[in-house]
């Protein structure tokens, strides 16, 4: 289906949503259902809504995912076997399809990666993703992030036997107030320049990476049956809030 480009467009932009079809903590985890669709949908849709994307890409090994991906709007791009495995990673399959494209003559600058398994990321944080890049001219990555539930330097770390140690002692005794504002990505999109990503496959460089905020509630990303079940129960807040 055409796709039309968000009017404030200055780079071309390729959106990949990774889905392969196996998974053991929770199987079919990429298309189970949420607000009566599969889950993939949900990233397809906020694509398009967006407006952002020349292309919009659903990287699979998997019939049944294609076919949903397909009748969602999105492109199926066919991975090889050996990037639907556990041990091959997201950047993996990323550069493959990437370096497919540019041997066949399309070229993007930026690339943005949206994960399946977590739905509630929409189109409007894509754009404010996209705005980061637009008016920061150092940017050269955009994560979505949100704050930790708990104050992460307490951390604790298990022993073998059982007992417990603080994984940052120096740090334990510390108020939150002590410490800068700290946060975790959150599984959800991130956003990098092509020309870096396929120097380094990371999304994550140590300059120009910048933050989108989202909140704890919708940045869910589900790899297990609780966190789908955690899912579900903020979709229905959010649903009815709306």
């Amino acid at each position: 289906m055409p796709i039309n480009y968000h009017k404030s467009q200055i780079t071309s932009r390729l959106a990949l949503i990774p889905a392969r079809g196996g998974s053991k903590r929770l199987p079919r985890k990429n298309i189970l259902p949420l607000g009566g669709q599969p889950m993939l949908c949900w990233s397809i849709n906020a694509a398009i809504k967006s407006q952002l994307f020349e292309r919009i890409c659903v990287s699979t090994d998997d019939a049944e995912i294609a076919l949903i991906a397909n009748n969602a709007g999105a492109e199926v791009l066919r991975r090889p076997t050996y990037l639907g495995t556990d041990e091959s990673t997201v950047a993996d399959v990323c550069k493959y399809h990437i370096q497919d494209f540019k041997d066949n003559g399309i070229t993007f600058d930026h690339l943005y990666c949206l994960y399946p398994t977590a739905p509630l990321r929409n189109a409007d944080d894509l754009i404010a993703m996209a705005s980061i890049f637009e008016k920061r001219h150092d940017a050269i990555a955009v994560v979505a992030v949100t704050k930790f539930l708990h104050y992460p330097h307490q951390a604790l770390h298990i022993e073998k036997n059982g007992s417990l140690k603080a994984f940052w002692p120096q740090l334990t005794k510390l108020r939150g107030s002590e410490l800068p504002t700290l946060v975790a990505g959150n599984g959800s999109t991130y956003a990098v320049s092509i020309a870096h990503f396929l120097k380094t496959l990371d999304f994550t460089p140590e300059t120009g990476l910048y933050a989108h905020v989202m909140s704890l509630m919708r940045s869910i990303d589900v790899d297990t049956p609780d966190e789908y079940e955690l899912l579900k129960a903020a979709f229905a807040v959010i649903s009815q809030s709306n």
